[in-house]
């Protein structure tokens, strides 16, 4: 009799059992949709909380960010430079290793009129450029100017476009770069500051004129930069750069 008891006493149990851990899953896969539901939501908030859209007048930009750098001529000079800048697509990818993603010029050569496809990414935010490219050499300016600019977040799955452009004034003395990041909203340039985009930005663009520069004066300093571009060399300081 007590082995029935025992007997029956197991078969109440162990049902039991099964239903307690089929309730543990069914509430494992509920946070699990949980989570989802809340991550839509925020990708969905975070979408309609900028517009997207570029400027539509490169000529007022009101919401913007600039960066700013700056190198002496002492190691290269003006014509130094313009040689540079019309082949440095041969090393654009060292410029900032890791970040540089894709670079193309049309024609090879950067000249007046050219059209750079450029690809770059830094801490989660990828962008894509198609430059057109204007130098004024009675001005002593070189600008690359892309109206659109793609702008991919990864953190929040979102796409925005942005003008971006760069500017080159050589001076005697010295060579100022000016990178212009524009929004067509006071609403996204708001958004692009609480993701860091000037932190991250302003880095990378320190980064690559630092080694843009050290190469170009690398060249100099070889007597490589009036040979042939396709024949120019950089393994002696390539190690150098960061």
């Amino acid at each position: 009799m007590f082995h029935v008891i025992i007997s029956e006493w197991k078969q109440i149990v162990v049902p039991t059992q099964s239903v307690s851990k089929r309730y543990q899953l069914m509430g494992a896969n509920l946070k699990r949709l949980l989570l989802i539901l809340i991550y839509l939501v925020i990708f969905s908030c975070a979408a309609l909380l900028v517009d997207g859209k570029p400027p539509s007048d490169l000529r007022n930009l009101k919401y913007k960010m600039v960066f700013l750098y700056e190198e002496s001529t002492q190691k290269m000079n003006e014509n130094d430079f313009y040689r540079f800048h019309e082949n440095l697509g041969r090393f654009y990818l060292d410029f900032a290793k890791g970040e540089h993603i894709r670079f193309h010029v049309e024609g090879d050569k950067i000249q007046d009129g050219a059209i750079i496809e450029n690809e770059e990414e830094s801490q989660g935010q990828r962008i894509k450029h198609i430059y057109h490219v204007k130098i004024d050499h009675e001005r002593n300016r070189i600008e690359w100017i892309c109206p659109n600019s793609k702008v991919f977040i990864k953190k929040w799955n979102i796409t925005m476009e942005v003008a971006t452009l760069l500017r080159f004034e050589i001076h005697q003395d010295k060579i100022q770069t000016e990178l212009t990041i524009a929004f067509g909203t006071e609403k996204d340039l708001k958004a692009a500051y609480s993701e860091r985009v000037d932190k991250i930005w302003e880095a990378h663009n320190h980064r690559e004129m630092k080694n843009a520069f050290a190469i170009g004066k690398f060249l100099v300093e070889s007597n490589q930069m009036h040979n042939n571009p396709y024949l120019w060399n950089i393994d002696g300081i390539r190690s150098a750069l960061k």
